[in-house]
């Protein structure tokens, strides 16, 4: 199955979506309990692969060491984070999310890891980062598929948060949209977004952070025949 889905997805987009658009709802009828968790935060029958990716790509491009602190900005059901807490020292991952039932399912997913809910995951109800309690500073946050869901205020509001949490030489890895300013309706009533990197500069440079483009998110391995595969990743860093 995972070849024939891989082939479908670099011979032809169009048909590869169709078709994944069929096994969601296959899926959906026959109560796949995982596949609709995930499917809250993303296409539910992908959420294996990004979980490996993200673990993989924060471990050998962005240098997560056990020892370090992490802010999981936009964690939902922890679709990537169970390996991340399972990594970390225990009490090191805090993530956040603003969908108190998406925050739900993430507390139900951890109770299916015993590993990684011995690590003891601060999983935070976030209303607003201006509002957002003091949760200490860290060494690495991480927002997937987040940015590309916040209206500009927000975006500059989450860049001054950033600013503030993350400890010297701390480092901030995002994946975003780039091109010419543009809004379309996304799902669960969250914009997707499309902005010129001079935005997200303009956003660093304010906040006093330095941002750099490492190219989309296909040249670093998330290529999985989706639309997120030709989003930029950008590494922001507190000096």
């Amino acid at each position: 199955m995972e070849g024939v889905r891989r082939r479908i997805n670099q011979a032809a987009p169009a048909a590869a979506r169709s078709w994944r658009r069929a096994r969601r709802r296959a899926r959906a009828l026959r109560g796949d309990r995982a596949f609709a968790r995930h499917d809250l935060v993303g296409p539910g029958d992908f959420w294996q692969e990004k979980r490996a990716w993200q673990i993989a790509f924060l471990k050998d491009r962005c240098g997560l060491l056990p020892a370090h602190r992490f802010l999981d900005i936009g964690c939902g059901t922890l679709r990537g984070g169970i390996p991340i807490i399972e990594y970390l020292e225990p009490e090191h991952y805090t993530g956040l999310e603003v969908r108190p039932h998406v925050l739900d399912e993430a507390r139900e997913e951890l109770e299916l890891y015993p590993a990684a809910a011995a690590k003891r995951p601060n999983l935070v109800l976030s209303t607003g980062f201006p509002g957002l309690p003091d949760l200490g500073q860290f060494d690495k946050a991480w927002g997937f598929s987040v940015l590309i869901h916040m209206a500009d205020p927000i975006a500059r509001e989450c860049f001054e948060y950033v600013a503030r949490a993350l400890g010297p030489g701390g480092v901030f890895h995002a994946n975003v949209h780039i091109g010419p300013p543009a809004n379309a309706e996304g799902g669960a009533g969250f914009p997707v977004v499309t902005r010129p990197e001079s935005f997200y500069q303009g956003l660093a440079e304010a906040a006093g952070l330095r941002v750099e483009d490492l190219g989309t998110l296909a040249s670093l391995g998330h290529s999985f025949g989706l639309r997120g595969d030709s989003h930029h990743m950008l590494r922001v860093t507190r000096p």
